[in-house]
């Protein structure tokens, strides 16, 4: 994943509102034990999104299991 994660980060710095980096550094911050980094990046693509969608639902949903994670 050290790939993948340096990629999102250069997607990021390039376009730090970048949905799709957003989303996935959200991913990579959960699966790295780092779950309050998770939903701070995940309430970022939060605020840009229309609620209802199904992008917000699916943000949302991850950003619930990164809460009943241990910070």
């Amino acid at each position: 994943m050290g790939e993948a994660a340096a990629l999102v980060q250069q997607a990021l710095q390039a376009d730090p509102d970048h949905l799709q980096a957003l989303a996935l550094a959200g991913g990579i911050a959960l699966e790295s034990g780092r779950p309050q980094e998770a939903r701070r990046l995940w309430q970022r693509v939060l605020d840009q999104v229309p609620p209802g969608t199904d992008l917000a639902r699916n943000i949302q949903a991850s950003m619930d299991k990164a809460s009943a994670a241990r910070p």
